[in-house]
C-alpha cells in the first residue's frame, strides 16, 4: 500500500496482539510515532470510539491482504486462526490485566 500523511500503519498487529504482517520503508522523510501496547489498551477503556475506528481500518485493510497473501501461495492450503474479530477481543481483553 502506499500511505500518505496522517495515514498510519501497523493497526493489525496493535489490535491483535499479532506480530506484524508487512514491513515499512518511507520514499523520503516522514514522522512517525509509536504507540505502545499498554498505552492503546488505555486509550480503549478511555475512548472506545477511537480504538473502533482503528478496528475498522485495520479490518479493511485484512481483505486485500489476505487475497494477496493467498495469491502468493496459490495451491497451497490454507490455514484458519480464527477472524480478526475474535483475535483483536483476546488481545485487548489480555491487556486490561
Amino acid at each position: 500500500a502506499d500511505l500518505g500523511p496522517g495515514d498510519c500503519f501497523g493497526e493489525m498487529s496493535l489490535v491483535t496482539g499479532e506480530p506484524r504482517a508487512a514491513s515499512v520503508a518511507a520514499r523520503g522523510d516522514c514522522l512517525a510515532i509509536e504507540i505502545p501496547a499498554d498505552a492503546f489498551a488505555e486509550l480503549a477503556r478511555v475512548n472506545p470510539v477511537a480504538v473502533e475506528r482503528v478496528a475498522a481500518l485495520a479490518a479493511e485493510r485484512r481483505g486485500p491482504l489476505e487475497a494477496a497473501r493467498l495469491a502468493a501461495h496459490a495451491g497451497a492450503p490454507a490455514t484458519v486462526t480464527g477472524g480478526l474479530l475474535s483475535r483483536m477481543k483476546r488481545w485487548m481483553l489480555k491487556t486490561k490485566d
